[in-house]
């Protein structure tokens, strides 16, 4: 009994250190804090501003996994996107093709420009799109605010922490602090709405430009983890070219476990100009209440003009050293 009192006492004063540091360890660094305000916040408006001119395609594979089934039904097939943005003007492609061979693919196009909003749909590739909706102003939802991207998803929890630490949008902040082994910042966040128990843990590696690595969600009905992997360096900012996700249901009667993949084929920075993100720019005419398009540059008046000016000093350069150059009069 004496021996065991002994070595119980030895385990813990060997702990006693780990101990006391772990309670020391605040759940929120301020020093994390104050980085994450200064170093985080320059690295989310580098990106922002990049964002604005973005143009991305990917194509996600979405699995069932496990022998569970689920009692309630989700999509499984391939879905491809394409998202375009240009300021203010959006662009959201999808293309839905279920593995049920029974089910009808589907094919839509949403888009949102300063004067309109509208969606076309299609039930077939090779046809053309038709008009579903449209409205004057933004949407009920802007697309912006819908998010989508890998790029979206890998950067924008920055600004979410921001918020958190601010006091401002949707979540608190419940933790913050550096793992010194994994070298990846830790970021906890909780929806401020009492109706939602959503707990979010987002791991960024702020020595790599403060990316996502890594997204965990905690719910009631289930755990679903996001795994970035990051590729092509856009003006300084690393795009991801896949993103992992593993979905866990908590009860049988809900949805199955899934596992989801989305691959970025292609991202870039868009050649598309405001006119392609208005109904002209698919082949429909323009509605007849929408202010007229903006009409583009008249580029070639300035070129006209740039060539005549820089005739006329051409010609006014030569009658000078013409004029300076010549002998003078008398002379031979």
């Amino acid at each position: 009994m004496r021996e065991m009192r002994l070595v119980l006492l030895l385990v813990l004063s060997a702990l006693g250190p780990a101990v006391m540091l772990a309670a020391e360890q605040p759940a929120i660094d301020p020093a994390w804090v104050e980085r994450v305000k200064i170093e985080g916040k320059a690295a989310y408006e580098k990106y922002a501003a990049l964002a604005l001119r973005l143009d991305e395609s990917s194509e996600t594979s979405f699995n069932k996994v496990g022998t569970r089934p689920g009692k309630m039904h989700n999509f499984t097939g391939i879905r491809r996107d394409r998202h375009v943005r240009l300021g203010d003007n959006i662009i959201r492609e999808v293309a839905r093709i279920p593995d049920d061979k029974g089910a009808t693919p589907r094919f839509s196009v949403e888009c949102d420009n300063p004067d309109y909003n509208f969606s076309l749909g299609k039930f077939a590739e090779d046809r053309e799109h038709a008009l579903r909706d449209y409205g004057l102003g933004p949407r009920k939802l802007p697309l912006v605010r819908q998010g989508g991207p890998a790029h979206d998803a890998a950067h924008s929890e920055i600004k979410n922490i921001l918020d958190a630490i601010d006091g401002t949008g949707e979540h608190a902040l419940a933790g913050l602090r550096f793992d010194a082994e994994k070298r990846l910042l830790v970021a906890d966040l909780q929806f401020k709405n009492s109706n939602s128990d959503i707990k979010t843990t987002l791991m960024i590696d702020t020595a790599a430009g403060w990316r996502l690595v890594e997204r965990r969600a905690d719910t009631r009905h289930l755990t679903a983890v996001d795994k970035f992997t990051y590729g092509k360096v856009i003006e300084g900012v690393a795009m991801p070219d896949l993103v992992e996700n593993e979905s866990r249901y908590k009860s049988p009667d809900t949805l199955p476990d899934m596992s989801i993949i989305k691959r970025v084929l292609d991202v870039k920075i868009t050649d598309k100009t405001p006119a392609d993100f208005r109904l002209s720019g698919f082949g429909l005419p323009e509605p007849a209440d929408a202010p007229p398009p903006p009409a583009p540059p008249r580029w070639h008046l300035w070129l006209l003009g740039c060539a005549a000016i820089t005739a006329a000093l051409a010609f006014g350069f030569a009658w000078l050293r013409r004029r300076y150059m010549a002998p003078p009069e008398g002379t031979t």
